[in-house]
């Protein structure tokens, strides 16, 4: 039956045909969280919510919502359309933060190459399942490790195949956990390499000398078991340039160790230091008997070298034989049997270094 004289009009809609853009069930305090509701197929209505945040409208009853959570706590996320509650809300979400994540194992420490590594993963009340880990090598090539679900945690195997820094990814429900992405250095104490001076080293003197490999963890130099002051200064090239100032003559040894303590293969290295002014002859008469004619010096404390006596005729360019006898460590006895009586010059050095910088004379009658 038809009513005149009367009308009305009823507004329809419905809370299923909202459309909202993905929510993180995972949160970290003082990140914005961003999502988009779309009523444009819902019908005309009033949106409500449970959490403070800023509305910014897109058009066409479309909303950008942001809200940023402060509280390390559980958030409840509520989203009604005209008092009714919208279909999968309310949602509840977990706050991370970097306390609430742990990882742990040697593959936070620099690897050696080839050489497999581990580490595991725990993230307080958080379903590791969806948990996805991805490497990247130094050439930024992709690695995809072997993953298990321990009572420890998600546990990462890998192996480093090259030297230099890899990056790693830990994403969770499509985001980046709170300390992800983190680096992890591979080394080779194979390609390790040393490049000494090329003048000889003298005691009170810089010493440098370059070490192209940067992961090394553990470099001293020592003499007679003495820890020398060590400087190290790296370069653009990623090479160490390493500077001592030698104290005393001698061998030393330069200790070089891997990140997990171990020595480098050929270490320790044997760098020689010696000390020019450290040799001298002891005081002699320099007018002997034709039949003992000998002189007595003295390298105490000088390091390691090559000792050279040259005797000369008096009268000829003619060199003479001589006997070089070791007295004691430090002292050396040089003697020689002159042919005739006369003045003979004699030249004495050490490592190429005249000893009291120039020639001695001797007179045998």
């Amino acid at each position: 039956m038809e009513i005149y004289g009367s009308s009305s009009s009823i507004q329809a809609y419905d809370t299923n045909r909202l459309i909202i853009s993905d929510i993180p069930r995972l949160l970290i305090i003082n990140r914005p969280v961003e999502f988009t509701i779309d009523l444009s197929k819902a019908g005309k209505g009033q949106l409500e919510g449970s959490i403070p945040k800023q509305v910014k409208p897109l058009g066409n009853s479309k909303f950008h919502f942001t809200f940023i959570p402060l509280l390390n706590e559980s958030h409840m996320i509520s989203i009604k359309f005209n008092g009714h509650q919208v279909s999968g809300f309310p949602r509840q979400c977990q706050i991370i933060t970097s306390d609430n994540v742990k990882i742990r194992g040697p593959s936070l420490n620099p690897i050696l190459v080839g050489t497999q590594t581990w580490f595991t993963i725990d993230i307080l009340h958080n379903d590791l399942s969806d948990l996805h880990v991805t490497i990247f090598t130094p050439t930024n090539e992709q690695l995809n490790p072997s993953t298990l679900l321990t009572s420890d945690g998600l546990r990462v195997d890998w192996t480093p195949s090259e030297i230099g820094t890899y990056i790693i990814h830990l994403i969770l429900y499509g985001y980046s956990i709170p300390g992800s992405p983190f680096s992890v250095k591979s080394y080779d104490p194979k390609k390790i390499l040393i490049i000494p001076p090329i003048n000889d080293s003298t005691i009170g003197e810089p010493v440098k000398f370059l070490l192209d490999q940067p992961h090394v963890a553990y470099v001293h130099i020592t003499i007679n078991g003495i820890q020398i002051p060590l400087v190290a200064i790296r370069r653009h090239d990623d090479t160490f340039l390493l500077k001592f100032r030698p104290i005393l003559a001698g061998d030393y040894l330069i200790i070089l160790k891997d990140y997990i303590g171990q020595l480098i293969p050929g270490c320790p290295y044997n760098f020689p230091v010696y000390n020019p002014n450290g040799t001298h002859i002891e005081p002699f008469n320099r007018l002997q008997s034709i039949n003992d004619c000998h002189f007595i010096c003295n390298i105490d404390n000088v390091g390691q070298g090559k000792f050279f006596v040259m005797i000369y005729d008096p009268l000829k360019p003619i060199r003479i034989p001589c006997q070089i006898q070791n007295l004691s460590k430090n002292r050396i006895r040089i003697s020689f049997l002159p042919s005739k009586i006369g003045t003979y010059k004699i030249y004495i050095a050490y490592r190429n270094i005249p000893i009291n910088g120039k020639c001695i004379y001797l007179l045998c009658k």
